[in-house]
């Protein structure tokens, strides 16, 4: 499976030589969620932006969904993330193998260089 639509929505350069960036994106979410995160998205920010940029960082914006997403940079995936349950000793856990996140327009802060 894929992703869905990403969309650039605001776009800003930071640093002195606008070698990093911060970009407000919708993105929708995979079908069929895989273990281990979702791929594409870098890809899809490269066709979108016109540049080769490589991700440093993903932060979610609002409530997207219910789910939490973090970016894993060693593998270059989008995790999605079930919340921690409320209780401060329970950490966030990635969802299910599977699951269908296409209703789901999650609003990310990507940071790239």
């Amino acid at each position: 499976m894929a992703i869905g639509t990403l969309t650039v929505t605001a776009q800003h350069h930071v640093g002195p030589q606008t070698t990093i960036y911060m970009d407000q994106i919708s993105l929708v979410g995979d079908s069929s969620y895989p273990t281990g995160g979702m791929t594409g998205v870098q890809a899809a920010l490269r066709a979108k932006t016109g540049d080769q940029r490589t991700i440093l960082d993903v932060r979610s914006v609002g409530l997207n969904g219910g789910y939490s997403l973090a970016w894993d940079l060693a593998n270059g995936k989008l995790l999605a993330l079930n919340s921690g349950g409320g209780v401060a000793k329970d950490l966030p856990t990635e969802i299910d193998n599977a699951t269908n996140l296409s209703g789901v327009t999650f609003l990310l802060l990507v940071t790239s260089k």
